[in-house]
């Protein structure tokens, strides 16, 4: 499941928030990126 990863006791987990967020376009990335809203992965 997921990327081959290296670590031999590594285990994936579901994530259980989802974040929304607003930024300004700039030079590649994100700049002055802003948290807006924060919601639970149903």
């Amino acid at each position: 499941m997921g990327i081959p990863i290296e670590k031999p006791n590594a285990q994936w987990i579901k994530p259980g928030l989802i974040g929304h967020v607003r930024f300004l376009k700039g030079e590649g990335g994100l700049r002055q990126a802003t948290l807006t809203k924060v919601r639970d992965e149903d």
